[in-house]
């Protein structure tokens, strides 16, 4: 009885404190992530990650590591001596990949993605100043590249081009930084963000060839190696396979699935890989920046394009059907029926068009949560709170892009976090209240007030 009384008394100060407090700011917010709608792409919205979309085309379910290439060819490393961590194992160069339609590739010799470059012997150290690299992109943090230097190898400008803050470096490893619960921080993060635009920006200006790496060369560098990959039309295949070559060379292991997770909230936030790389709350590359890098990059590969080929049998076709003219004139009887059933055919294809729409009633259901935003209030005084477990959160008050659930019994229930806003906003007509929460890492996500418990004030005796 006395729990239940604490526990009704502690809903209502914090219903209390909060209601009434502040002006009405707005009556609509910007979505702390863009708010492109999810792509009827077909995927089993049950499982979002099960064969999503990669540049306009559905992932394979399953990749395996690709074998090694030999010597020289795409995906090949270079021959660094080894080092205890593996570090000079991972050094590769990108030319030779075809675009999409095979006629062109990357120029050998101008794209490099490497580990970090801490390990070197003195070989190795020539043998790279021999490529004469006119830019070094460390994409570690700010701390890891003071602190972990690269070695000289040569004339080259060095540049710091982080995609991690440094908490999420410190408390993230792994698919920790690609899943949902952490908001997919190496695609959407802040530091993602302008991390990634200042590595292709740095492409497009670099002066000879280009070295990029991270620490182990297959996370960051990897998804970065994606991104440049995508831009440039290189074959899904070879962008997933060079992509989890990395597990061929360094103990520190990728995971397909990561890759699928990581498509999957593209596609989910911003429709498709190409608005994510040219929308200005993805990576702001424009289409005339990204023709520009593939006019920089990008070599005749001495290759006819196949759509050549095809012109040759639709000679072919027409001059089919005229032997099929004559047939018709002796059995006049089996003529009509062949033409009795294309009309048949029209019904079937008119038949098909309600099932087609049949079947999208799947997005259309995500559409009947209608939403509208009553008020939101901003807090005067900040009030700190706990968030419950299993309980769902979002990036925007919209509730269009759902971060996941809190924590079970770890790090959201014990972590202090700080109520900035009040919002009234209408659930298919229901009135419910949310609040905006503030993480001790400076990141702001929506929850119902509900799911918060109010952390009483310290209080400060004085004598």
């Amino acid at each position: 009885m006395t729990h239940h009384l604490k526990r009704t008394l502690s809903l209502s100060l914090l219903t209390m404190t909060l209601l009434g407090m502040g002006t009405p700011v707005v009556t609509s917010l910007a979505a702390t992530v863009p708010t492109a709608q999810l792509a009827a792409n077909g995927v089993n919205s049950g499982d979002p990650d099960l064969a999503p979309l990669m540049n306009g085309e559905q992932m394979p379910a399953t990749m395996a590591t690709p074998t090694v290439p030999a010597t020289g060819q795409p995906g090949s490393r270079l021959a660094l001596s080894k080092d205890k961590k593996g570090y000079n194992a991972n050094t590769r160069d990108l030319g030779g990949y075809l675009t999409q339609d095979k006629t062109k590739m990357i120029k050998p010799g101008t794209l490099f993605r490497s580990a970090q470059l801490t390990k070197l012997s003195p070989a190795d150290v020539l043998k790279l100043k021999a490529y004469k690299f006119g830019l070094l992109i460390d994409l570690r943090t700010a701390e890891a590249h003071l602190t972990k230097v690269d070695a000289n190898i040569g004339q080259t400008r060095s540049k710091d081009d982080s995609i991690y803050s440094q908490a999420d470096d410190d408390n993230f490893s792994g698919v920790e930084h690609y899943n949902r619960a952490n908001g997919g921080s190496i695609a959407f993060s802040a530091t993602a963000l302008s991390g990634y635009h200042a590595f292709l920006t740095d492409l497009l200006s670099a002066q000879g060839p280009v070295l990029y790496h991270c620490k182990h060369g297959n996370d960051r560098t990897g998804i970065a190696t994606v991104i440049l990959m995508s831009i440039l039309g290189m074959r899904n295949q070879d962008i997933i396979s060079d992509y989890l070559m990395s597990n061929n060379y360094v103990d520190k292991q990728v995971d397909y699935a990561w890759l699928k997770t990581y498509f999957s909230q593209i596609d989910e936030k911003f429709g498709s890989m190409k608005n994510y790389i040219a929308s200005k709350d993805g990576l702001n590359f424009d289409s005339t920046q990204q023709s520009a890098l593939k006019a920089k990059y990008l070599v005749s590969s001495g290759m006819t394009k196949p759509t050549e080929k095809p012109s040759t049998p639709n000679v072919v076709n027409p001059a089919q059907p005229k032997p099929v003219t004559p047939k018709p004139q002796i059995p006049a009887t089996p003529s009509k029926p062949e033409v009795a059933t294309k009309p048949t055919l029209q019904p079937v294809a008119t038949n098909q068009q309600p099932d087609t729409t049949a079947t999208q009633p799947k997005p259309q259901k995500s559409r009947r949560t209608k939403v509208k935003i009553v008020s939101v209030k901003k807090l005067k005084h900040a009030k700190f709170v706990h968030l419950k477990a299993h309980r769902a959160y979002f990036f925007d008050l919209h509730l269009k892009h759902k971060v996941g659930k809190t924590g079970k019994t770890g790090l959201h229930p014990k972590a202090k976090w700080k109520i900035l806003k009040q919002a009234k906003i209408s659930v298919n007509g229901k009135i419910k209240t949310y609040v905006a929460v503030q993480s001790p890492h400076g990141k702001t996500r929506w929850t119902q007030l509900k799911d918060v418990t109010l952390l009483k004030p310290t209080t400060h005796h004085t004598h």
